[in-house]
């Protein structure tokens, strides 16, 4: 069948269901118990998605609607009195107005609902806010592998929130079925293949057979039993994320999420997938936030938040440490621009750089000493003088005992560089991409157009914009991925063409993620994910303590909902990949066969 026809088919096979479903649903389903019926408005869904799947907003709330009434009871506010009311329609509902629309309408609870697609697979989130103040808004999630799965990714999530709220029991038969075993070899998992770029060596040993020799696994394989299913997510947050960071804040053994938008700092547990605040703070106007970082630094179990941020010329940055019930400043508006960085063979340390009157970051890039609330400087650390303390990583990407300078030039080149300016590689393709930065605001910058398709040589390193904004690429993680022994690099790709041509434009609207390796003269993909729509400001990915090569990958994710998204804010959410990496049980495959 055509790729045309199948789309065709699908969808209206979909839509269908949709209406189908909502016009005629089961009336033998369980419904609330016996009381009061409760009174819901049900909001338009707002759509993360391709446009080819706007189709579906209308169906999804009016699914949800028809299938809350059916399985709670509850009496559904009609739609159209519901849209005569909102003063904005289109812009996401914040909670203090839909409270107000509660009571506007009589209604005892406002529903919201969002559908994202990330690769294939879908989310789909709900918001559960009541005209009582006293009520904490309730989020529920449900996802779908596939589009066609969608239909009963709402059922679940109409019966999950028919529980909660209005009391209902759901049937036995919900309970998903266990797939039956097959003697067959099983398809490998679509969504896992996410990671399945073939290894350089594999490929080239492919290409040369007699050459070839042992066995080659896969760099990243799934979980036994079919456990991974590609992603999970976390419910979405209402602000545009900047910067973020795991570790262990709280020192209880477990991965704490740490997220910031502009101003504000905010702490979770992860419980569930779901994010749990447990600690925020809020920065003085002039700490606009660019980037945080977690170390513990001071060994007490407990990692630090480090927050570097800036007015519009100089840094004001901050460190806060949890204290059994909130956060504690640990530094105090210090003029630097800080992040935690790990160091091969020592570990992590706080590095800082000043700024200039002339210059947003004056050359050198130093260790700092805590004093008191304060900071020292140590010693500098051996650097090129163009290298800026947010663009880089130390790695033995070479596997010659010496460290290397990775980095992200102001042009959007990766390159690898020895600690005396030696330049080992420069690469063709762009990576990184950012819309956060250091300097002045957008209405007071000219843009000016810069010259992308320069040569990938030395002479872009370090090249300078107006002078007036510099632009803080994600982190980059330096971990043997690939299990022989040598650092590799995991970077990231947000993809806009625009973005590079036109200087303080920054419009992202899909990214990548990437795992690299040294082949001898250049980095070189390991493997890489499939495109996620949405913008990365920061991801990070930590080894599973205890689980043998087991790692999980962090995405912090910007949803777009349209290029005016970039100037309203938007919503932010958490991907979360769990990765089994190649080594032990790869190499004991190896010495056996």
């Amino acid at each position: 069948m055509p790729n045309a026809t199948r789309f065709f088919v699908n969808n209206c096979t979909i839509f269908l269901f949709l209406l189908a479903w909502t016009l005629l649903g089961p009336a033998h389903l369980a419904a609330a118990d016996e009381g009061p019926a409760k009174s819901v408005a049900v909001m338009p869904f707002e759509m993360h998605a391709p446009s080819s799947m706007a189709y579906l907003q209308d169906g999804l709330r009016d699914m949800l609607a028809s299938r809350l009434a059916a399985n709670g009871g509850a009496v559904i506010i009609e739609h159209g009195r519901v849209e005569s009311l909102l003063q904005e329609p289109g812009k996401p509902l914040q909670q203090k107005d839909a409270v107000e629309l509660a009571r506007q309408l009589g209604a005892d609870y406002i529903v919201t609902g969002s559908l994202t697609s990330l690769g294939g697979s879908m989310s789909l989130d709900a918001r559960v806010i009541a005209s009582d103040e006293s009520f904490e808004p309730l989020n529920f999630y449900a996802a779908a592998a596939q589009e066609n799965e969608v239909i009963s990714a709402i059922n679940q999530l109409s019966w999950d929130i028919a529980a909660k709220i209005l009391g209902a029991v759901a049937p036995a038969a919900r309970a998903p079925a266990k797939a039956a075993p097959s003697s067959a070899p099983a398809a490998e998992d679509d969504a896992m293949a996410a990671f399945k770029t073939e290894h350089p060596d594999k490929v080239y040993k492919n290409k040369i057979p007699a050459q070839a020799t042992g066995l080659v696994s896969p760099i990243i394989t799934p979980r036994e039993g079919g456990a991974m299913q590609g992603f999970t997510k976390t419910q979405n947050l209402d602000f545009m994320l900047r910067g973020m960071d795991v570790g262990d804040i709280d020192g209880d053994g477990q991965f704490d999420l740490v997220m910031a938008d502009r101003q504000k700092v905010s702490v979770y547990h992860l419980q569930n997938n779901r994010l749990v605040e447990f600690g925020s703070v809020e920065m003085p106007a002039r700490s606009k936030i660019h980037v945080v970082s977690l170390g513990d630094l001071d060994n007490n179990g407990r990692a630090e938040i480090y927050i570097s941020a800036a007015d519009d010329y100089n840094p004001h940055s901050w460190a806060y440490e949890w204290d059994s019930s909130r956060l504690d400043m640990v530094l105090e508006d210090i003029p630097w621009y800080i992040r935690v960085l790990d160091i091969p063979g020592e570990g992590p340390v706080l590095a800082g750089q000043r700024g200039g009157q002339d210059s947003l970051v004056l050359a050198g890039i130093f260790r700092l000493m805590k004093n008191g609330s304060k900071v020292l400087p140590e010693e500098r650390i051996a650097m090129p003088d163009y290298v800026n303390i947010f663009e880089f990583v130390l790695a033995d990407v070479t596997g010659d005992g010496a460290k290397e300078i990775v980095a992200i030039n102001r042009a959007d080149r990766l390159y690898v560089v020895r600690p005396n300016g030696s330049v080992l590689w420069v690469s063709d393709e762009f990576y990184g991409g950012t819309s956060r930065y250091i300097g002045e605001a957008y209405e007071q910058v000219e843009r000016v157009g810069i010259d992308v398709n320069s040569a990938p040589s030395s002479d872009v390193i370090g090249r300078e914009d107006s002078g007036k904004r510099l632009y803080i690429p994600s982190r980059m993680i330096v971990m043997d991925v690939n299990g022989d022994g040598r650092d590799d690099v995991i970077v990231n790709k947000n993809l806009s063409v625009a973005s590079r041509h036109v200087e303080n434009y920054k419009r992202y609207k899909t990214s990548e993620i990437y795992a690299m390796t040294w082949n001898g003269i250049a980095l070189s993909e390991i493997w890489q994910t499939k495109k996620i729509d949405g913008y990365i400001p920061d991801f990070q990915f930590l080894p599973l303590p205890g689980q043998g090569n087991r790692a999980k990958l962090f995405v912090g994710l910007v949803l777009s909902t349209g290029w005016t998204s970039s100037f309203t804010g938007g919503e932010s959410t958490i991907l979360m990949y769990d990765i089994e990496l190649a080594g032990e049980k790869e190499a004991q495959e190896g010495t056996n066969n």
